[in-house]
């Protein structure tokens, strides 16, 4: 007998990329991902929805990457902000990593108040990373899911989640 949670995740999988081609899938998860760290906090949800329904992507696959990279979103704030920070006014940020941190503790609307002209450095950071980024891990990602795909059925990797969109052999 099957584990049940196996099969509630195997069902979900094949919820998540039935009739998605590789380049759909990858499509979906890398704009989930690099709209989901920008550093426009409290963006990503209505960012990724609009991009999935402006696009015909899957709805909840980029949902579900956008929520996974969250803690990346954290992570990367403060090098977007110091990266934008130099690229606009050519020297390092004067701010500490602490003072900024030490304002979202505060709480988020006066840090919002307070740091703007920083957050919109930082958004600038963001796009300059993800222009040179996004295109080569959907160039990697989109291949490897490819190369899953056209995996023959019988072999040890035919349990992977992109057969399952596949029509039967005839």
């Amino acid at each position: 007998m099957k584990n049940p949670i196996r099969q509630a995740a195997q069902k979900v999988r094949e919820l998540l990329v039935q009739g998605l081609t590789p380049e759909r899938i990858t499509l979906t998860v890398v704009s989930g991902a690099f709209l989901g760290i920008n550093p426009a906090i409290g963006s990503t949800t209505l960012l990724c929805t609009l991009i999935a329904l402006g696009l015909g992507l899957n709805l909840p696959l980029i949902q579900i990457t956008n929520y996974a990279v969250y803690p990346l979103e954290i992570l990367f704030l403060v090098p977007f902000i110091e990266l934008g920070h130099w690229i606009v006014s050519g020297r390092p940020l004067t701010l500490t990593r602490a003072e900024i941190l030490s304002r979202f503790q505060i709480g988020w609307i006066p840090a919002l108040e307070q740091l703007w002209t920083y957050l919109l450095q930082g958004l600038l950071g963001w796009v300059l990373v993800s222009l040179a980024l996004a295109p080569p891990c959907y160039w990697v990602l989109s291949r490897l899911l490819r190369r899953l795909r056209s995996t023959p059925r019988g072999s040890a990797e035919s349990s992977s989640v992109l057969t399952v969109s596949r029509k039967p052999d005839k």
